[in-house]
């Protein structure tokens, strides 16, 4: 089931937890890029400070991480330590999708203050989710910190749903089919169609041959949709987010939560 905005909302308030230091500190950051850009849970591991460009508001999808299998380990090509020790591996994204995502204000503003809360020194090809000590998280990193989040929001959402989230956005601000398929680094138009049949909407077809709207070396603008899209599920859902206050000056803080 796709959740609304008010869901996501609530997920982001209950993202990051301040009672307990040691616990879900920073994870609200990696709610709102799946939410808000797509990403899968690998992906959103495998960024780093680096890949996201402030000034043009893009961020580049070039990694995702994954649990490292013993003859992977034996091979020892790729592989990293990540927290409480466990062996990863950083590969390509799924389908070889490396892609360009535009990041809306507020998910700047998001992005910005977790790196100054919690990665601000460092060479630029630091993890943006990691340990104290630089490790990165792994898999079930994830799993028990999203675990917890949902049950303090009181919902039954997978992390996946985040994507259906993002992907229903899209949709309803008019993308085709293929600008919705790069922008979720999918294999085929095919598996677009049937992400958006559990979206309940189809994008329009795009009339062939197709123009260039993705960006590449010839086509580096990302297309005006998403940008209409990613605003159009921000906005409603930070203002169901009860964390989040406005400055005279235009910046995000947050208030009760320990980013």
């Amino acid at each position: 089931m796709i959740p609304t905005a008010e869901d996501v909302g609530l997920l982001l308030d209950s993202a990051d937890q301040k009672k307990r230091k040691s616990t879900r500190v920073g994870f609200q950051a990696y709610v709102a890029l799946c939410a808000f850009a797509g990403l899968r849970k690998g992906e959103a591991l495998g960024v780093q400070v680096a890949d996201i460009d402030f000034l043009r508001r893009q961020l580049k999808v070039t990694r995702q991480i994954q649990r490292a299998k013993p003859e992977d380990i034996e091979a020892g090509k790729n592989i990293v330590e990540a927290t409480g020790g466990t062996k990863v591996m950083i590969r390509p994204p799924k389908y070889g999708s490396e892609r360009t995502i535009y990041l809306c204000d507020e998910l700047i503003e998001i992005l910005s203050q977790h790196i100054a809360n919690h990665t601000p020194d460092g060479s630029s090809d630091r993890w943006l989710f990691a340990d104290d000590e630089g490790r990165l998280w792994h898999d079930n990193s994830v799993h028990w910190r999203w675990r917890g989040t949902r049950d303090a929001a009181g919902l039954r959402t997978r992390l996946h749903d985040l994507r259906h989230f993002f992907a229903s956005g899209l949709i309803a601000e008019g993308c085709d089919v293929v600008t919705v398929s790069q922008a979720l680094g999918q294999a085929s138009t095919a598996t677009t169609h049937k992400t958006t049949c559990i979206c309940g909407r189809r994008p329009r077809t795009r009339p062939v041959p197709p123009p260039p709207r993705w960006p590449s070396r010839r086509s580096p603008r990302v297309p005006p949709c998403t940008h209409r899209a990613q605003k159009g599920r921000t906005t409603p859902a930070l203002t169901n987010s009860t964390n989040m206050r406005r400055t005279h000056r235009g910046q995000a803080q947050w208030s009760g939560v320990a980013l």
